[in-house]
Order: C-alpha cells, then sequence, then structure tokens
C-alpha cells in the first residue's frame, strides 16, 4: 500500500511505501557513479550491478535502506554500497552521494 495521493504533484517514486523510502535501482547507480539516468539504465541492463549479491538487470526495481549494492567498473573494480536513507533522499532528488 502506497501513501502517495493521487493528486499529489511528486512521483510516486518518490513518495513513501509502506513508510520505507524506495528509489529506483538506475536512480541509485546515476548518483553514485555520476553516470547520467540513461547511462545508469544501460548499465544495469548489461549486468553490471548486483543487489544483496544477486545480478539484476531491472533497472527499475525499487531499492530500499539496508540493501546492498554492488557496481562493477573497469577502472574502479567493484564498489559494494550499503544503501543509507541519505543515498535514497540524494538519488530521488537528482544529487550525486559524496
Amino acid at each position: 500500500m502506497s501513501i502517495h495521493a493521487e493528486n499529489h504533484a511528486a512521483p510516486a517514486d518518490v513518495c513513501q511505501l509502506n513508510g520505507v523510502r524506495k528509489a529506483p535501482l538506475f536512480r541509485l547507480v546515476a548518483s553514485l557513479t555520476g553516470l547520467t539516468n540513461g547511462e545508469a539504465r544501460r548499465f544495469v541492463r548489461a549486468g553490471n550491478v548486483r543487489v544483496d549479491e544477486i545480478q539484476e538487470h531491472d533497472e527499475n526495481r525499487m531499492i530500499a535502506e539496508g540493501e546492498t549494492v554492488s557496481i562493477f567498473r573497469k577502472p574502479y573494480g567493484r564498489q559494494e554500497f550499503s544503501i543509507t536513507s541519505e543515498m535514497l533522499w540524494a538519488s530521488l532528488n537528482g544529487h550525486g552521494v559524496s
């Protein structure tokens, strides 16, 4: 059950689902890597991202706080991120994560 109201101006993915804030995987990847949204979508579809050690190809999968996202990039190797509420907020508001 979503607490997103239909007449609310913000998109549903920015609102909380059952009190838990979530973000689409591609938005997190873009925020964590500096890729554009389109580049991040293609990056996920290419199989370069794992969520909790399972390879993920669905760029729209909703990610919640506490999940672990691993990103594989040639120059950097494997980067692993334990997702925090601050990371979710930054990705949903178009900010990079430092």
